[in-house]
C-alpha cells in the first residue's frame, strides 16, 4: 500500500488585482493592461485549483474533475510568470513592491488538522513558495493516482 501525503490547502484571493497592482508599480517591463489576459487566466487557474482542492472529499474530486492537469497548468504558468520577471524571493518584498500590491501567498500545513480557517503563518511575497506549495499537491495527487491503480 502507497502512503499518500495530504493535500496543502488555501483560500481564495484576489490574484488579478494584486499581481496587476503589482506589475504596474513595480515591474521594470510591463504594465497590466499588456498583461491583461495572462493575469486573468493565473487568476482563474488559481481559483479552480482552490476550490478542487478545498473539498471534502478532495482527492477523489480533484482526481475525477481535472484539477491534476489544472495544476500542472499552474504550475507551468507560475514558471512563466518567474521567467517575466516577477517576484521570487521574500527577502525583497519591501523592496520589490510585493508588499504593497499585497501579493501574498498562504497555504495550510499538510499535516496540521487544525481549524479549516486557519492559514499557516507561512504567508509568502513571492513566486517560489506557491511554486513550491502546487509542487507539493502535484506530488500528493500523482501519489492518489498511483495509489488508485490496481495492478499490483
Amino acid at each position: 500500500m502507497l502512503l499518500l501525503i495530504p493535500l496543502k490547502t488555501t483560500a481564495q484571493i484576489d490574484l488579478k488585482t494584486s499581481l496587476s497592482k503589482w506589475v504596474d508599480t513595480s515591474h521594470p517591463h510591463y504594465n497590466s493592461s499588456q498583461l491583461t489576459s495572462e493575469i486573468k487566466r493565473l487568476h482563474a487557474l488559481r481559483a479552480d485549483v482552490t476550490r478542487s482542492i478545498c473539498t471534502d472529499s478532495s482527492y477523489s474530486y480533484t482526481y475525477n474533475n481535472h484539477a491534476l492537469k489544472d495544476l500542472m497548468e499552474y504550475h507551468a504558468c507560475l514558471l512563466e510568470c518567474t521567467n517575466r520577471g516577477f517576484p521570487t524571493c521574500g527577502r525583497d518584498a519591501k523592496v520589490n513592491g510585493t508588499l504593497d500590491a499585497n501579493l501574498q501567498f498562504s497555504w495550510r500545513n499538510a499535516f496540521d488538522q487544525h481549524e479549516e480557517n486557519t492559514l499557516s503563518d507561512a504567508t509568502k511575497s513571492h513566486f517560489n513558495y506557491e511554486i513550491a506549495c502546487v509542487l507539493w499537491n502535484i506530488a500528493s495527487m500523482m501519489m492518489y493516482r498511483a495509489a488508485s491503480v490496481h495492478t499490483w
